[in-house]
């Protein structure tokens, strides 16, 4: 099989995300390797490798600390692969590579552009830019992974941003950007597929015991992106209310999550429990905060909510309203949040009905297995361009572009709610 190489900021066995569903399904046509950003640990420098499954293997850097007491600040989980990190990963993927008899790279990707030096030193036959959030100075990025950023973008052979927002900012700076929203298992998260009588069914149970008001549910990484003022209010103006939070704490002090007694921090829960959390909730919720960070934000739980046929009340993010506005309720401000919550959990039958068979059409049009496909016949149409590996050529002169893998009306749909996964190219 065919070497796809990849570096990601985001850890595999953490919470399941796009890196996940996605590269697990690439892993069925080429052999991926999973080079995550490195870890601080005693001892000499080596990488520690996980075999996921036959075909992908996850490898963390284990580097040492520094000797320099300035550089202490850099201990623990790094951000990146900047840094002394740099030389350090660069020796131990070469290692890794003669040593397992990889003497050709098919494709090279990244979520994170401070790989961008590594890649350089790669001969790589395609270049793979997966986008996920704004990198500049206006998100609070350091001048250096800004500038790693644009090289990127000049020099990648394929681009893909996790939503319409993003794709809208970084069209115009490539001759090959594609928008790659998130997607969804649907099956996994249909009510009709759960087992009632199993593992998960009962630890859902349990973690829900004597919650008998009404039961709002979120979950997902709580960090910064996360309105913890919003939840606040959302408990003390409905105290019959019961708030159910899923996920890890990352990056803010614990200390500043809202106790009420009505809401519930349950912290990290298993991958195969949240359909099952997800089915015991009246009303999903995305209380996500207006910010640098979710202004292209295109949260995955979007459609997994939508296949489990939960009404939704989403905060005013841009890619929520662009993709589902005819399926989940957008709110400016939080007491529209309060008052969309308020219907939705007083709808009627036959709106429940509407709403349901316009949640599972698009869920089950935006499938993983889907996205991946469109994926591997870019990449097809990347490496043939390469037949051997050649530096990619900077755009000659201004070009307006559109390339979208990105749902679109369907015939007779009902709007950016009846969506089907299409591409379209148009240069001008």
């Amino acid at each position: 099989m065919s070497h796809l190489l990849v570096f990601s900021h985001q850890r595999w066995n953490f919470v399941r995300r796009r890196t996940q569903h996605l590269l697990g399904r690439m892993a069925r046509r080429f052999h991926v390797h999973v080079i995550e950003t490195p870890v601080r640990h005693e001892g000499p420098p080596r990488l520690l490798r996980q075999r996921m499954t036959p075909h992908l293997d996850v490898l963390v850097p284990l580097l040492p600390w520094p000797t320099r007491a300035e550089d202490v600040r850099d201990a623990g989980d790094l951000d990146g692969f900047d840094g002394d990190a740099q030389s350090l990963v660069r020796g131990l993927l070469a290692d890794y590579l003669a040593g397992n008899g990889i003497d050709s790279v098919a494709v090279a990707w990244t979520t994170t552009p401070s790989a961008q030096p590594l890649i350089a030193t790669l001969d790589a036959r395609a270049v793979v830019y997966d986008c996920l959030e704004e990198i500049s100075a206006e998100a609070g990025a350091s001048p250096a992974l800004v500038a790693m950023d644009a090289e990127l973008m000049r020099r990648a052979d394929l681009v893909f941003t996790g939503g319409p927002s993003l794709y809208e900012r970084r069209r115009g700076m490539n001759r090959q950007v594609f928008c790659l929203p998130s997607a969804v298992d649907a099956d996994r998260f249909a009510p009709h597929r759960l087992s009632l009588d199993g593992p998960e069914q009962r630890a859902a149970g349990t973690l829900h015991a004597g919650l008998r008001g009404p039961r709002l549910g979120f979950y997902g990484v709580i960090d910064d992106r996360v309105d913890l003022g919003l939840v606040a209010a959302l408990a003390d103006a409905r105290p019959d209310w019961h708030l159910v939070m899923a996920g890890p704490v990352e990056g803010i002090d614990p200390d500043l999550l809202p106790l009420r007694p009505n809401v519930h921090w349950l912290g990290r829960q298993p991958y195969e429990r949240l359909p099952y959390l997800l089915a015991q909730w009246d009303l999903a919720l995305l209380p996500y905060a207006a910010g640098p960070r979710t202004r292209c934000m295109n949260p995955t739980q979007a459609l997994e909510y939508m296949a489990a046929e939960k009404p939704v009340v989403s905060t005013a993010l841009p890619d929520v309203r662009a993709l589902h506005a005819d399926t989940i309720t957008v709110a400016g401000d939080r007491m529209a949040f309060i008052a969309a919550c308020d219907d939705l959990l007083a709808e009627s039958s036959a709106h429940r009905q509407r709403r349901v068979t316009e949640m599972t059409w698009s869920a089950g049009s935006m499938s993983w297995d889907r996205t991946a496909q469109a994926v591997t016949v870019l990449l097809a149409k990347a490496l043939a361009r390469h037949p051997s590996r050649l530096a990619p050529v900077a755009p000659r002169r201004p070009l307006v572009v559109e390339r979208v893998v990105l749902p679109v009306r369907a015939p007779g749909g009902t709007g950016a709610g009846g969506v089907a996964h299409a591409s379209r190219a148009a240069l001008h």
